[in-house]
């Protein structure tokens, strides 16, 4: 089976963490209770918080809001609100994206060089060809990777086949 056959392998459904994840809308009521939900489950929040589900705003606030026109219903509403972003689990959760969006890369890369040939050749050269491959293409996606790299490997494929015959 090719690499490309086993893209999955190395594209586990992995997604940037969105910055409105790891936030919150933060209001006061005329009584001064603080409440705190989080933007993406205000509404299910809002209706199991037996203090506001009888409120107005369970019945304003719909599933198709975004946090900022939520924020301008519950200002339009008299309480004193705004939204807060918990930065330290945003980085936490990006920092973890980026290490597991970096080994999925450093495995595709190593399992190319393995299946153009290019493993064990002096200086990582196999090695430096596919990553020159990936930073060129990586934009373009897998396959645009693979056929430069695959065609650089090519080009050098004397060399190889001298430098392993000697």
């Amino acid at each position: 089976m090719s690499i490309l056959e086993r893209v999955n392998e190395y594209l586990p459904g992995l997604s940037e963490p969105s910055p409105i994840k790891f936030a919150s809308l933060v209001f006061t009521d005329g009584e001064g209770v603080t409440y705190s939900l989080g933007c993406r489950t205000f509404l299910h929040e809002l209706r199991g918080t037996p203090a506001l589900m009888k409120t107005a705003l369970a019945a304003i606030i719909s599933d198709r809001m975004n946090p900022f026109e939520i924020l301008d219903v519950l200002k339009a509403q008299g309480y004193d609100a705004r939204i807060d972003q918990n930065y330290d689990q945003y980085q936490a959760a990006l920092d973890l994206y980026q290490k597991e969006a970096q080994s999925c890369m450093q495995r595709f890369i190593a399992d190319l060089v393995i299946e153009l040939g290019l493993d064990g050749l002096p200086d990582n050269a196999g090695e430096r060809v596919v990553a020159e491959s990936w930073n060129a293409m990586r934009d373009a996606g897998l396959a645009a990777v693979v056929e430069l790299a695959e065609s650089m490997a090519d080009a050098i494929r004397p060399l190889i086949t001298n430098f392993r015959q000697s």
